[in-house]
């Protein structure tokens, strides 16, 4: 017969301590959502280049809170923003057209009527395929922007952090 006995502990203040983790996530989502919406602004001002651009691709950008808060794995939590760009026309507008791929003629003529443009659509289908497209490059420049404004945006949400933990 095996000779056994108990060690417990009572342990206080769990829900308060709960509570008070569950805070911390406030500033954490805050400053993902900020860089996010840093790299959105940027991406909506790159991506209308002059005052003539009639901004449709920038005004498709908007920024999603994927996964505010929810649990990653058992030590952590996965705090993700996605920056999106549903407008189809904008991977060509962000990357340019190599030459010998322009869009369809009716697209160009779309395009062109949408922009004041009155070269006939066959001429500037002809030149870009024979020259391409120059790209904006609108969204490096947003990823950019947030690479640079982060560190201060989580400087500022671990200032945050500190000063709801001692309260």
């Amino acid at each position: 017969r095996m000779s056994r006995f108990d060690v417990a502990a009572e342990v206080q203040g769990v829900p308060d301590l709960r509570r008070k983790l569950d805070d911390i996530l406030g500033p954490v989502d805050g400053a993902v959502e900020e860089a996010a919406q840093v790299a959105a602004d940027e991406m909506r001002r790159a991506a209308k280049p002059h005052s003539g651009d009639r901004g449709s691709i920038a005004d498709s950008v908007r920024v999603e809170m994927t996964s505010a808060g929810t649990p990653l794995h058992a030590n952590g939590t996965a705090v993700h923003a996605a920056v999106q760009v549903p407008n189809p026309a904008a991977e060509s507008v962000d990357q340019g057209r190599p030459a010998g791929k322009p869009p369809s003629i009716e697209t160009i003529g779309i395009w062109a009527r949408a922009h004041g443009v009155l070269r006939k659509p066959f001429s500037l289908f002809s030149l870009i395929r024979s020259r391409g497209t120059k790209g904006l490059h609108f969204i490096e420049k947003g990823r950019q922007a947030a690479d640079r404004e982060f560190p201060r945006i989580l400087d500022r949400a671990a200032g945050d952090i500190q000063r709801e933990w001692k309260r």
